[in-house]
């Protein structure tokens, strides 16, 4: 995921995907002019983000990249809505009325999707049950790398069997979700750890961890094994960078 979605997880997982249709914005005072929404979809009770790279561009797709047609926008908000309406499926920000969402060949459609050419990655899936129901990676992963917490910019690269070793435990993860992690993370605001992981379609995505509360930002809480081997990796990349 994206510098600019991972930096915005928190926040728009926070409102719950929410937002109110501009009719009522007089009756109960709501005002959208401090609000910038991200660009997401909702489908199958998923929610997707836009892909963007760790330079913010995001991914063109070619038609012989797109799957099968799973559904299409059924009602877009751009700037119809303020915090107190959920996304329901079908409906979008930003995307417009119509356009008809597809399978990401290669990818299980529960993790990327396609509308408008563009990746739309998932942020919230109330069915999956590990990470690896949420992150269709397995086998995918070339490297995992630390970025810093001041620009996203990478500090250095796990060993191949440090990268190795934490997908293997990553994936089995029990996935509770954010607003189960969340409260804890709120909790011990320092110990934040940057991670990237690279696939090998050249496209990654951050997974942010929390030493203090042991958990992953995208809602699953960690063992003291991947705590160890996160903190360890940590310590030799930025000792090697002169950290």
């Amino acid at each position: 995921m994206a510098k600019r979605i991972g930096l915005a997880l928190s926040v728009f997982l926070l409102l719950g995907l929410t937002g109110c249709q501009n009719g009522f914005l007089g009756i109960f005072g709501c005002s959208n002019d401090d609000i910038e929404w991200e660009d997401a979809l909702k489908l199958n009770d998923i929610s997707y983000y836009r892909y963007y790279d760790n330079n913010e561009n995001t991914a063109t797709v070619t038609d012989s990249q797109l799957g099968e047609k799973i559904g299409k926008i059924r009602y877009a908000f751009n700037n119809n809505s303020c915090s107190n309406y959920k996304l329901k499926n079908g409906e979008a920000f930003y995307l417009a009325k119509g356009t008809p969402i597809y399978e990401l060949r290669g990818y299980k459609s529960n993790f990327r999707v396609v509308a408008d050419h563009a990746v739309y990655e998932v942020g919230k899936n109330p069915h999956a049950r590990t990470l690896g129901d949420l992150w269709d990676i397995q086998g995918r992963v070339t490297r995992v790398t630390l970025q810093s917490g001041i620009d996203d910019s990478p500090l250095g690269e796990f060993t191949p069997t440090a990268t190795s070793s934490l997908i293997d435990q990553l994936l089995p993860l029990s996935y509770v979700g954010f607003e189960a992690v969340y409260p804890k993370i709120k909790q011990h605001p320092t110990g934040g750890v940057l991670l990237r992981i690279h696939l090998q379609d050249g496209t990654s995505f951050r997974a942010d961890y929390h030493s203090k509360a042991n958990a992953f930002l995208d809602g699953a809480f960690a063992t003291e094994a991947i705590q160890e081997l996160i903190l360890t990796e940590q310590s030799h990349i930025e000792a090697a960078a002169g950290l």
